[in-house]
């Protein structure tokens, strides 16, 4: 209750005293988060990146925001987070909030430094902003003081899967009638709308990302961060719903300071449910057929994937090699395509591969579901450097680069062309041994 917290004239603290919030005064300037940290005797003062559209979803909810609703609201949101991965409140470390007037909410700032007690946090946050960054906001920087309690003085770099799924599933449960109201009874409010409608709504019309590209969002145009986002929410949301799998999500933030490579973390944390990555690329895909109500039986079989995987790949043409004669149909693949015809005919086979191999994905065998994955970044990747390319080459820049990314792009096409006839001859070989 605000009744408890103890007020300056300006600072408000939390009621458990990890959050310090500074406001201002109508005559005084306000103070930048710099100066909220004393001398540090180890590290530096190192600024978190924000990804806001990959975070939380932007809404025309704004808030305004005073010192008191923070301190509440930072407290509630604390909550949510540690009930929902089963954790009790011990060694939280403290949290310095400025609201700054003279900020837009593109200039929020987090900060980190680094303490004899441990990792300690600032946030600038201007005083008018969306609700929902300010929550995911708050709840990047719980789950970075989660994982770096008792880390060495580098920062953890926790994955974007991570916070941007756990932030849209709270935001979609928990926060997303209570969090930000100072006076309400956070026992008694319950979500009655489905939280996950708007990504079912999102995979009615597309497919979500593979487990490599949630990996990797670095690889990502930044105008695939919604479908990131709704990816990230549904695959955390499965990940919940494990036999253990709160504990194991729990278990998994804190692996992180013992690893490198945050999926050795994972792999640690969920050993129970996966031996290797490549399951959770197999669990991904077949959950997801059951979340849009699909009967995994509908699956194809090994060879009807193979073939279908072959029809994804080749490329028929007519062709009239004597105008009075019928035309003859000509096999092709996507090599020559790409290295011989023009953009035009490209982008129709080009466009027509990545559909199916889309399809493909979610429908195709297990073994293949890589290979699948393999073949539409390469198509995707050739698509999307062609078209920069082309624009640059408009403004008379040297088109020579456009023959390296063809020659590129059929050399890597090539490369998975020989792996898949190496798997499909092993396929058969083991095939063969069965009867």
């Amino acid at each position: 209750m605000l009744a408890s917290a103890q007020v300056d004239p300006l600072m408000v603290r939390s009621r458990s005293d990890q959050f310090v919030v500074y406001g201002m005064a109508s005559a005084k300037a306000p103070r930048s988060v710099n100066a909220l940290f004393e001398a540090a005797p180890a590290g530096q003062n190192q600024w978190f990146k924000l990804r806001p559209n990959a975070l939380g979803i932007i809404t025309n909810s704004h808030l305004y925001l005073e010192p008191g609703l923070v301190a509440v609201s930072c407290e509630r949101i604390k909550e949510a987070l540690l009930r929902e991965l089963n954790e009790k409140e011990s060694n939280s470390l403290r949290v310095y909030i400025q609201l700054n007037n003279r900020i837009r909410q593109h200039q929020t700032r987090i900060m980190a430094d680094r303490y004899e007690r441990g990792w300690m946090y600032g946030i600038e946050f201007p005083v008018e902003l969306d609700e929902h960054f300010y929550s995911a906001t708050i709840l990047q920087v719980l789950l970075h003081e989660l994982a770096n309690r008792n880390s060495p003085d580098q920062q953890i770099d926790l994955p974007m899967w991570l916070l941007s799924g756990l932030t849209s599933h709270l935001q979609a449960t928990t926060l997303q009638s209570l969090a930000l109201q100072p006076n309400a009874d956070f026992a008694r409010v319950h979500v009655k709308v489905d939280p996950l409608a708007k990504v079912r709504r999102t995979f009615e019309k597309e497919l979500p990302l593979s487990f490599e590209e949630l990996s990797w969002p670095e690889t990502l145009s930044n105008d695939r961060d919604p479908l990131f986002r709704d990816s990230a929410h549904l695959f955390v949301h499965q990940l919940l719903k494990l036999r253990q799998g709160r504990e194991s999500l729990r278990r998994f933030i804190f692996e992180l300071q013992h690893h490198r490579n945050w999926q050795f973390a994972f792999m640690n944390a969920f050993s129970s449910e996966f031996s290797q990555l490549v399951e959770v690329e197999k669990w991904w895909g077949l959950n997801f057929v059951g979340f849009m109500g699909r009967d995994a039986s509908q699956l194809w079989s090994a060879e009807e994937s193979w073939q279908q995987l072959k029809a994804a790949l080749d490329v028929s043409m007519n062709v009239h090699f004597q105008t009075d004669r019928a035309p003859v149909v000509a096999e092709y693949n996507l090599q020559e395509a790409i290295f011989k015809w023009d953009y035009a005919r490209q982008d129709l086979v080009l466009q027509k591969s990545l559909t199916q191999l889309r399809v493909l994905r979610f429908r195709t065998h297990p073994e293949l579901r890589t290979l699948v994955d393999s073949y539409r970044k390469i198509i995707e990747k050739y698509l999307d450097q062609r078209s920069k390319l082309g624009r640059s080459t408009f403004k008379n820049e040297n088109p020579i680069n456009l023959t390296i990314l063809k020659k590129n792009t059929c050399r890597d096409l090539d490369l998975l062309d020989d792996q898949r006839a190496s798997l499909r001859e092993k396929w058969l070989a083991a095939r063969a041994s069965e009867k």
